[in-house]
């Protein structure tokens, strides 16, 4: 046998792709698995990750061995991150018993040492996650798991149009490389704001008919690609496999601006949510693209992009309370296409399970299993607390609470401002509880007192690894829909502590599944 095929066999490497690379005077390609993965063991967890990288042959022996430990991947979720119409910091809804890693206080972020803008920049919002690296305000990329922090230099104009605005999503896997992530730039052209319109100008306001008949996507879509390897922004340009999403003028018609609108990393794609909702699917190892577009019969309801147990789903909830989700079907001959999983409305179980809407927060009996972490409510005592040791502020009592003022920040603390803060609420992830599922719950479709109901639904974003779509009820209760049994687990509070009656419009704006990592880049560890 020729000592090539015979190394290859007996759990040697064979290069993916074109360009093998013959391993004949490979010492470990005349290893036996056994040895192998023996020699391998002995490796650091990052060694580990780096080894699976190799080639097929050893991502399929440490993969089978189970080498590399599963509690060091991204493999569990830990909560989601949420982020509140008029609040600064971004929040963090996790299990009662939830990891020191997942904790969502990010006080060790570089901030200012000006003592009069105390904590200004050392707590921020999260805006895009993937697999455990999270894309924060004023473009730093951070895990929270190993405080691995890098700020990014600012990004070039749209190679497209100037005046194209730019939405940044992360694109990032460490079992295929556990040091290195891009951040892509996503062209997306600005609404057509008629004159007199807040947003208008001149040269956007009426294009040349020319101009707006374009398609869009263009065929050859240039943008620029941050890569942690080179540390700089690189223009690349993404060749379109099929069809476009529309013209020019189809995607100024969406005003919707301020809407999530996410982005999943799925088996080497970068799925990216889009105007007018179609996707855009990113191979990455092709630089290539193509075009997914919204379900034909979906309301217009802002659905949510995310990826669970059988790959990438789509959900909307439509007329308040009826959710439908969908999954991203890719076998048909490069064609995608979205089938129907789910459509179910929850108002029965939302009226036989009610509480009241218009309380300060949901107050469920007994302990439950998933809380917030009220991140800002802890901010604003610790900014006040640090204002008043320095004199800086002034403090008045108002109906037995104090409230401050501090450069146009609402901020306020309780009596006992004095107790450690963060011990209390990391005390509060100590204790675990089973969720409260309804078990007896039966779905029908007679119910009289279904039009008394009058809260509604939004989405928090997919179990990553189960068939489970996570709820949000009137900004207050956290809810778990099980799709494959239609069971639904009452989780907990959402709602931050003293959002109440602070913001004309409160909300959920956007809000992200974490997923913690403890591989990952280690040059810029804080």
């Amino acid at each position: 046998m020729d000592q090539r095929v015979q190394g290859a066999a007996a759990g040697g490497c064979q290069a993916d792709g074109p360009g093998t690379v013959e391993k004949a005077a490979d010492l470990p390609s005349f290893l036996p698995d056994d040895v192998l993965a023996d020699v391998l063991r002995r490796a650091a967890p990052r060694g580990l990750a780096a080894a699976r990288c190799v080639c097929k042959a050893w991502r399929a022996l440490i993969d089978g061995r189970r080498l590399l430990r599963a509690e060091l991947l991204p493999l569990s979720l830990a909560g989601f991150f949420l982020n509140f119409d008029g609040l600064y910091i971004t929040e963090f809804f996790s299990r009662a018993s939830g990891e020191p890693c997942a904790f969502g206080k990010h006080d060790y972020l570089p901030g200012p040492v000006d003592p009069r803008i105390y904590c200004s920049r050392s707590w921020t919002l999260v805006r895009d996650h993937c697999n455990g690296l999270l894309l924060l305000d004023d473009d730093y990329v951070l895990n929270p798991a190993t405080k691995y922090l890098a700020h990014l230099p600012p990004c070039p104009p749209s190679l497209l149009d100037k005046d194209c605005n730019l939405k940044n999503y992360l694109a990032y896997d460490p079992t295929l490389s556990p040091n290195h992530y891009e951040v892509f730039a996503i062209p997306r052209l600005p609404y057509k704001c008629g004159p007199g319109g807040f947003c208008y100008t001149s040269s956007m306001g009426e294009l040349d008919p020319q101009v707006e008949q374009s398609e869009w996507p263009p065929c050859q879509c240039m943008m620029h690609v941050f890569s942690s390897t080179s540390g700089r922004w690189e223009e690349r340009s993404l060749v379109r496999h099929g069809e476009a999403a529309g013209t020019i003028a189809d995607m100024r018609l969406d005003y919707y601006m301020s809407i999530q609108r996410n982005a999943v990393y799925w088996r080497g794609e970068l799925y990216a949510t889009c105007q007018n909702d179609f996707v855009m699917r990113i191979s990455l190892s092709e630089n290539k693209y193509q075009v997914i577009k919204a379900p034909t019969d979906i309301e217009r309801s802002y659905p949510y992009l995310g990826k669970s147990e059988k790959g990438v789903y789509l959900a909307s909830i439509e007329r308040k309370f009826r959710l439908r989700v969908w999954i991203l079907n890719e076998s048909c001959s490069g064609k995608m296409e979205w089938v129907l999983k789910h459509d179910r409305d929850l108002t029965e179980w939302l009226l036989k399970h009610r509480f009241d809407k218009y309380a300060s927060s949901y107050d469920p009996k007994g302990p439950t299993p998933w809380i917030s972490q009220d991140i800002n409510d802890y901010y604003f005592k610790d900014c006040a607390r640090h204002f008043r040791n320095i004199g800086a502020v002034s403090v008045e009592k108002f109906e037995g609470n104090l409230e401050t003022t501090i450069d146009g920040i609402n901020a306020w603390r309780s009596d006992s401002e004095d107790e450690n803060t963060e011990a209390l609420i990391q005390e509060r992830f100590e204790w675990s509880s089973e969720a409260l599922v309804d078990e007896t719950s039966e779905w029908s479709s007679n119910n009289e007192d279904i039009h008394h109901y009058n809260g509604y639904i939004q989405i928090l974003g997919f179990h990553p690894f189960k068939d489970i779509v996570f709820l949000s009820e009137s900004r207050r209760r956290g809810l778990a829909y099980h799709l494959n049994s239609s069971k639904v687990e009452a989780l907990g509070n959402v709602y931050p502590a003293g959002y109440d009656g602070l913001y004309d419009e409160e909300g959920i704006k956007s809000s992200f599944p974490y997923t913690p990592c403890l591989l990952g880049p280690v040059d810029k560890l804080l």
